[in-house]
């Protein structure tokens, strides 16, 4: 028995120096850290810290400490710090050593003094690092927005932003916050995005969508070198004649042919007719229209295609544009036009596209938008002054490819009755005053590729999140929680 201990003692002891190995082999050549307590290397902190941060954005400082610990009978080295004087918010990972901190808008344009230090060695001594981290201001954008949204093939236009920090636009260049860059001539429907950086490479991005419209194919349409006398009605000549006084005709850009003799209605400038001289065809965009659309237009009674688009046209839509029941295209963006949709827009159940954007339009939408359920383009009723909440009615819109009602001043909750629209591709209804959850019915919107919610306030975007993950990752903006009181007010979700 007596062996047998002296045996298992000795076997003890070439253990615990086997284990004094590995840990001193780890050591500088003069470290001997096992057996009996050294206080060499002295603790010291090697990393250097991050010198700057920007508000709302989140600062990191991977920590590099070291000095001589304990275990029991055996010595080793550790890393552990503390914070000795760090701003409000601020945490220390002690498994990774990874100090996280966000700065909030009282820190701006501050040095934030930040100290940290290890915890003591075997011998109770301990090294501390101070820093001072200068906080900037983040990049912001206000607005980004178009001459002209809706153009014409081969068209260019005219971008501005209002914005604060460093901005380019992608495929375009530099841009100075206010000054306009136009873009190149367009063929197809472009996407142009928005990135400001402050001076330290944050940066926050706005995407802008500009349409290039192509006109319908309206097949009873044909070039008429002679035009039949009896084919327009006295009704037809009339309005367009009430359009042309109501409107400051002498001074349009082109006013060729108008108010020539009756029967030659049809070689007007901007008219067009089928093989029967009816007009089918007004198009008087960027013509220098002022005054008002005039109720005789209901006169027009075969007409499919209404632009007047990009004048000065002021006063209300009239009513009576409702008893156009053949119109297929209604673009009255970009004017001056006041006052509230006509609820009567309801009865043009053969249109494909309604454009009212960029104008002054105040009241709610009307729940009789529901009725234009050939809808195939898209409702556009962007830039006015729309108030209210948005009619349940427009989920009956369930052909149509896109609706944009942002910068409004819509309220209330978004209906879940959009999500009938299984069709839709672009959803824009951002900065309203819309609250409430995304509508979980957002989940059946297979098709959709862009949302813009951004500047509402806004909550539970799960919905959003799921169905756009379905076309790759989806991008995440936000937020700006000066805008609401309560809950996540910027979101966009794209799909690149």
């Amino acid at each position: 028995m007596k062996h047998s201990s002296t045996f298992f003692c000795k076997c003890i002891t070439v253990i615990i120096l086997l284990v004094g190995l590995i840990f001193t082999a780890g050591c500088d050549s003069n470290d001997s850290i096992w057996g009996t307590q050294t206080c060499s290397p002295s603790p010291r902190i090697t990393s250097t810290p991050p010198q700057y941060a920007t508000v709302g954005y989140w600062y990191t400082y991977p920590i590099q400490a070291k000095y001589v610990c304990s275990s029991t009978i055996l010595y080793g080295y550790c890393n552990d710090v503390y914070g000795v004087l760090m701003p409000a918010g601020t945490e220390i990972d002690t498994y990774k050593n990874y100090l996280t901190w966000t700065p909030s808008a009282s820190h701006a344009n501050k040095n934030i003094l930040f100290t940290i230090a290890t915890e003591p060695d075997i011998c109770g001594n301990q090294v501390s690092q101070s820093w001072t981290v200068h906080v900037y201001e983040p990049p912001f954008i206000e607005n980004f927005t178009a001459e002209k949204t809706f153009i014409s093939p081969g068209e260019s236009t005219l971008l501005t932003a209002i914005f604060e920090g460093s901005g380019i636009i992608e495929g375009l260049g530099s841009i100075t916050s206010g000054v306009p860059l136009e873009t190149q001539a367009l063929s197809t429907t472009t996407d142009f995005k928005l990135i400001v950086t402050n001076s330290v490479g944050a940066e926050v991005t706005q995407s802008l969508t500009i349409v290039v419209l192509a006109p319908p194919v309206i097949q009873s349409l044909k070039a008429l070198p002679s035009i039949d006398a009896n084919g327009t009605t006295t009704a037809e000549r009339e309005a367009l004649i009430a359009i042309y006084h109501s409107t400051d005709g002498p001074n349009w850009i082109d006013n060729s042919g108008w108010l020539g003799e009756e029967g030659t209605e049809c070689s007007w400038g901007g008219v067009s007719c089928d093989e029967n001289s009816h007009i089918t065809h007004l198009s008087l965009s960027y013509n220098g229209l002022t005054g008002n659309i005039p109720p005789q237009i209901r006169d027009l009674v075969h007409l499919m295609w209404l632009s007047l688009m990009g004048n000065q046209l002021t006063g209300s839509i009239p009513p009576e544009i409702g008893d156009l029941a053949y119109l297929e295209w209604l673009l009255l963006e970009e004017n001056q036009l006041t006052g509230s949709i006509p609820p009567e827009i309801g009865n043009l159940i053969n249109l494909f596209t309604l454009s009212l954007n960029n104008n002054q339009l105040t009241g709610s939408i009307p729940p009789e938008i529901g009725n234009l359920i050939n809808l195939h383009n898209s409702l556009m009723l962007s830039n006015n002054q729309l108030s209210g909440s948005i009619p349940p009615e427009i989920g009956n819109l369930i052909n149509t490819m896109g609706l944009y009602l942002d910068n409004n001043q819509l309220t209330g909750d978004i209906p879940s009755e959009i999500g009938n629209i299984t069709s839709i591709s672009f959803v824009n209804l951002k900065n309203n005053k819309l609250t409430g959850s995304i509508p979980s019915t957002f989940t059946g919107l297979t098709n959709l590729h862009w949302v813009d919610v951004t500047g509402n306030c806004l909550t539970n975007f799960d919905s959003l999140i799921n169905v756009m993950s379905k076309w790759g990752p989806p991008v995440l903006y936000g937020a700006d929680a000066q805008r609401c009181s309560s809950g996540l007010p910027w979101l966009m979700l794209l799909l690149d």
